[in-house]
């Protein structure tokens, strides 16, 4: 038999499911609470949770799951953590609380001014209210509730060259000499930038097809100096490749391309 109380508390939570809007029964939502609350085992405070974290993570470091950089950003965020929570036991704090700490409403936190900044922070919180939640310190995660943002990455943004605008540049590269010294001597021979803006355009645009390079705003003359020394050079970075065609002997121009003088430099073996 059920006491006066007992009787009174079973109505107020049929009356809550019913309000839910639920179908569930009461013994169901009962087996439901069995099988998935759980009490903190102990109260441990902020400070104290922190601290054992900290252990953890310091653990994390010394056998190389976790860099160093990454071991201060989250003790820089639950450094603030503690500040604004101190002296509170960690199984009290509700989710409303992480969002408003979040958000910088509450005394001694900042204001995540974007939204990966919000997700990065929210983050952190995640990985420590999950350690306590291993440890029992917490009875569930409230960082569960608060809001994740999606964010889409921006793509095509950058400026890019036309047909056009690479075609116009290559020719004016033909006869650009740089700037004239006091003696009348000029700083360069017209072209001799030449390969290296082609190798340029040829390094930001891989992959680098041999159908690709031969469309109609790209010369053989550009094709040769671009495509055929970068296929052949097997360096990292750009200033190998560019050493190791320039170191290549010259070879006579191709047909219609630029005189032996202006294309210091070739891929003799290239054109076999």
């Amino acid at each position: 038999m059920l006491t006066y109380d007992q009787n009174k508390d079973a109505v107020a939570a049929i009356s809550l499911l019913q309000k839910s809007g639920t179908e569930k029964s009461l013994i169901f939502a009962v087996n439901y609470l069995l099988e998935h609350y759980q009490e903190a085992a102990e109260a441990k405070s902020v400070e104290d949770a922190i601290l054992d974290y900290r252990e953890e993570k310091e653990r994390e470091v010394d056998r190389g799951i976790l860099s160093s950089r990454q071991f201060g950003s989250i003790f820089d965020e639950l450094a603030t953590f503690k500040i604004v929570f101190e002296g509170q036991i960690i199984r009290e704090i509700q989710p409303e609380e992480l969002k408003e700490y979040l958000e910088g409403k509450q005394k001694g936190t900042r204001r995540a001014h974007s939204l990966k900044t919000w997700n990065n922070r929210r983050g952190y919180l995640s990985t420590f209210f999950k350690f306590c939640l291993s440890r029992k310190y917490v009875a569930e995660d409230p960082v569960i509730s608060v809001p994740k943002f999606k964010i889409k990455n921006r793509r095509g943004t950058a400026e890019t060259f036309s047909a056009k605008q690479t075609q116009k540049l290559m020719h004016w590269l033909e006869t650009y000499r740089g700037k004239q010294n006091k003696g009348g001597s000029w700083w360069a021979e017209p072209g001799s930038l030449v390969p290296y803006f082609a190798l340029t355009f040829s390094l930001l645009h891989r992959p680098f097809h041999t159908k690709t390079a031969r469309s109609s705003f790209l010369p053989t003359w550009l094709y040769w100096a671009s495509h055929a020394c970068v296929a052949k050079a097997v360096l990292p970075g750009y200033t190998g490749i560019i050493k190791l065609c320039l170191s290549i002997p010259p070879k006579p121009p191709l047909p219609h391309g630029p005189s032996r003088q202006m294309l210091p430099g070739g891929c003799p073996s290239c054109m076999r």
